[in-house]
């Protein structure tokens, strides 16, 4: 049969869908351990909890900066994919905004953001064109809405992805697990209050460059 080698008379599977199997439990076993214990988490409850060896993790990830850079570029790029998908299919743009927010919480962006984000440079092209690929879908998402009337007009990108991380940042000292449910909650009511009906007037724009230029300082 195609795609199956025999040894010995027996068929043996090829191992290229076990190790990609093995890679993404790695990764979404890493994502869970390091928002609970920070970088520094053991690589080996990272194994125990995605079913592995340690060996295992070792062929995949030479060490852990590689695996920690790993993880948030598998969650930026999932988030870019998502953002993607909802403007291609989803005709109503405060629905597609809605959806989206939704897995970002889901996906855990702002924990990645808060706990790892010093772990990888901002400038390395693939997160860099992940992060530009959210952005873009977003801002269409809202140009839409507002051309139709539908979301308030004196919003921009900085106000949807600065909220959605405030609201889905990891509570100290309480399971994530508990605190989902009130995250997703919260992103409805965000969303309700970005749309156009009776807005109250808004101070300044948030300017996403100006955050990110004032980072690290008081």
């Amino acid at each position: 049969m195609d795609g199956v080698a025999t040894t010995g008379g027996a068929q043996v599977r090829p191992r290229r869908a076990d190790a990609q199997r093995n890679r993404a439990s790695i990764l979404e076993a890493a994502l869970e351990v390091l928002i609970e214990d920070g970088p520094d988490a053991p690589l080996d409850k990272i194994a125990r909890r995605a079913g592995v060896g340690n060996a295992t993790v070792y062929r995949h990830f030479l060490d852990r900066d590689e695996l920690v850079r790993a993880v948030i570029l598998a969650v930026v790029e999932r988030n870019a994919a998502a953002a993607e998908e909802l403007l291609a299919t989803e005709p109503d743009p405060v629905t597609a905004l809605r959806a989206f927010m939704h897995r970002g919480a889901d996906s855990r962006i702002s924990a990645v953001g808060t706990v790892l984000s010093q772990w990888v440079d901002k400038e390395v092209p693939r997160f860099a064109e992940a992060n530009d690929r959210i952005l873009a879908a977003l801002r269409r998402m809202i140009a839409d809405g507002q051309s139709r009337g539908l979301l308030r007009p004196d919003i921009g990108v900085g106000d949807v992805f600065l909220a959605l991380c405030q609201l889905t940042r990891p509570i100290p000292g309480v399971d994530a697990r508990l605190s989902s449910p009130y995250a997703h909650r919260h992103l409805d009511l965000l969303v309700d209050g970005l749309c156009a009906s009776a807005p109250t007037p808004l101070v300044e724009a948030v300017d996403l460059e100006l955050l990110h230029a004032g980072r690290g300082h008081a």
